[in-house]
């Protein structure tokens, strides 16, 4: 004779016992509904019994009220309810799955799906109008099946909406498990089935019994974890102490948001890598140079260690050469080591120049995958090629201007003095081919400033001397002073100049542009000194400045022309 009890009347037949509690007249069956054909989970409160408290009756009616409403997949669906002679049953769906105050082992990977999926089914509960509060969120109450299915059981003592716990039902919950403010009678937040969830998780962890929580529990009602979880990530940890902190206020706002922050961060204690530098600027000073930096990878959490691997991100204007065990290498850019397996390394940087167009500035991405957080670290690289190599002839344009100037200005000062237009000209190139032989001293500025000061200096005071001997006045002899004062200004602009010429166009190109130039500006000078342009002049004026306009004007063009010779040249190169 079976020693279950006979519930056919109902349509439910017993086959085995899935659980009990005696002392609260409570016991749970696995049966089978014999009009649907299929495994129900029977709860049968048995209120006769001497120990049954009138409360659970009591329960029994909440579960069945809060159950009517919730459709979610993890939870146990409401299918019936019927009256016996010893008190009442309950009837759900039944899951193939065990509490998870039986006995088990989970990694840590599997514990924080197992809490993820429990905060979902909080998210559902809290978005519910009112939201539902459950109030007993333990080991007991959570069923994980062998598929790491979460099943949220026991609707006894839930509640809807918040607000402060009534005075009969104050004790309701299980301690350890219940948040400070539901045993003190107050107000119930949404954080406050947050306190079950850490503390289940907590046991989970730390392999605890539910029944021994009491031993993690100090004498403020705290519960002290973190010693005991060496191999949990300390930011997984700091999530967790945030759930069970006993001012609710400090706890997260509620599920959703526990469940947000859960996504950002890893239960294993991971890597974490700084690198040295994230910006590598590099510059080549010859075609073809190879240019070498270094990166530092240093791992700080002890205790785990980094594997990672280099990569160059892909760009459109490269294209992998080199097969290597680990893919294609890339064209130009070359990092060693390229494995990672080290909490401290040097990784060595090598860009290889010669593949690259001159005059160019290339900008990549090197980026570091590893087993750390974050997964992926980016490292921006920039390389500046050398210089396009000097490309035809090139005028040194400001100084021949300056030497313009400086004529226009003489020329004007000078006349109607002593020095005429032709003394100028002629000063100023003896000048120059007094001063040559310095050019090509090392101490080049010095040596020039220097000479030119002192000439500049004994031309005035002869010019001076001179004028007063000559018996001008003493304005006259200032204005001669001044006259042979700024032919030695001329001089030494054209001897600066001609020198500046002769770097690309060699001496007698040097003396005919520096010349033409230097007559050009005191044509100019002249013709405003005198407020007069007779044709003369003017034809003067356009003799000495055309041939310089044309060489100027035509040292671009050609150049250009070159350069675009040039660029074709390098097509064969990668493009930055």
């Amino acid at each position: 004779m079976s020693q279950f009890p006979d519930f056919t009347a109902h349509g439910y037949q017993i086959q085995r016992e899935l659980g009990h509690n005696f002392a609260g007249g409570r016991v749970t069956y696995l049966a089978r509904d014999l009009k649907g054909d299929r495994c129900v989970t029977l709860k049968q409160f048995q209120f006769a019994r001497a120990t049954a408290q009138w409360s659970a009756y009591q329960a029994h009616e909440r579960e069945i009220a809060v159950l009517q409403q919730l459709d979610h997949p993890g939870i146990p669906r409401y299918l019936d309810s019927f009256a016996t002679p010893s008190g009442f049953c309950l009837v759900q769906d039944y899951k193939p799955a065990r509490s998870l105050a039986v006995p088990r082992s989970f990694d840590p990977e599997q514990i924080e799906q197992l809490v993820t999926r429990l905060l979902d089914i909080l998210v559902y509960l809290q978005r519910r109008d009112p939201p539902v509060i459950h109030r007993d969120i333990k080991p007991e109450n959570v069923l994980v099946d062998d598929r790491l299915r979460v099943y949220l059981v026991d609707f006894g003592f839930a509640r809807f909406g918040m607000g402060e716990v009534a005075m009969s039902s104050m004790v309701k919950g299980t301690l350890g498990f219940m948040p400070p403010e539901q045993m003190l009678n107050r107000e119930l937040t949404l954080a406050s089935d947050l306190y079950g969830v850490g503390a289940t998780t907590i046991c989970l962890l730390t392999r605890t019994p539910s029944t021994a929580i009491a031993d993690l529990l100090d004498e403020d009602y705290r519960i002290q974890f973190a010693d005991r979880l060496p191999d949990i990530s300390e930011s997984w940890r700091q999530w967790l102490a945030k759930l069970v902190k006993p001012n609710p206020g400090d706890r997260f706002a509620d599920a959703l948001g526990a469940r947000t922050a859960l996504e950002s961060i890893s239960i294993v204690r991971t890597p974490q890598v700084q690198l040295q530098p994230q910006e590598l600027a590099l510059s080549a000073n010859t075609i073809g140079q190879s240019l070498q930096a270094t990166i530092s990878v240093k791992n700080i959490v002890s205790k785990t260690r980094f594997v990672g691997r280099w990569q160059v991100r892909s760009h459109r204007s490269d294209t992998p050469l080199l097969p290597t065990a680990s893919g294609a290498a890339h064209p130009w850019i070359r990092i060693t080591p390229e494995e990672l397996c080290s909490n401290r390394i040097d990784c060595q940087i090598e860009v290889d120049t010669a593949l690259l167009q001159a005059g160019r500035t290339y900008e990549r991405l090197l980026v570091l995958h590893g087993n750390g957080i974050p997964a992926e670290i980016e490292v921006s690289l920039s390389v500046r090629t050398a210089p396009i190599p000097a490309i035809g002839r090139q005028l040194p344009y400001t100084s021949l201007f300056g030497l313009w100037v400086a004529c226009v200005t003489s020329a004007i000062v000078a006349l109607p003095t002593v020095a005429s237009p032709i003394a100028i000209a002629l000063g100023g190139f003896v000048t120059w081919a007094g001063l040559s032989k310095l050019m090509q001293s090392k101490a080049l500025w010095m040596r020039f400033l220097v000479t030119a000061g002192a000439t500049g200096c004994l031309a005035a005071i002869a010019g001076f001397t001179l004028g007063t001997i000559a018996g001008a006045t003493v304005a006259g002899a200032f204005a001669t002073a001044i006259s042979l004062a700024s032919t030695m200004v001329t001089g030494g602009a054209l001897l600066w100049t001609a020198t500046g010429v002769k770097r690309d166009f060699g001496a007698r190109w040097a003396a005919g542009l520096s010349l033409l130039s230097a007559l050009s500006g005191m044509a100019v000078g002249i013709g405003l000194k005198w407020a007069a342009w007779p044709p003369l002049l003017l034809l003067g004026i356009a003799v000495t400045t055309l041939p310089v306009v044309a060489v100027g004007i035509s040292l671009p063009i050609a150049r250009a022309f070159r350069l675009a010779r040039y660029r074709r040249s390098q097509q064969h190169l990668i493009g930055f």
